[in-house]
């Protein structure tokens, strides 16, 4: 991953949608000024998908995890 080098390659990833690749595929960017936000994060396509509206996480609170 130091040189942003990887794959979804493997047994491990036939059962990951390619919206969740999506997503881990921005996060892992190297350069720290092309990385999603929190609030971008949560915005991908990958959370409206899987989240409902009842269910959707606080912005907010997010940063509690992260700076944690």
């Amino acid at each position: 991953m130091k040189r942003g080098n990887f794959d979804f390659e493997g047994e491990e990833w036939n059962n990951i949608s390619d919206e969740a690749k999506k997503l881990i595929s921005k996060c892992l960017q190297i350069n720290p000024e092309v990385r999603p936000s929190c609030e971008e994060i949560l915005d991908h396509d990958f959370f409206k998908i899987n989240i409902s509206e009842n269910n959707k996480v606080e912005s907010s609170k997010v940063g509690t995890f992260v700076n944690n």
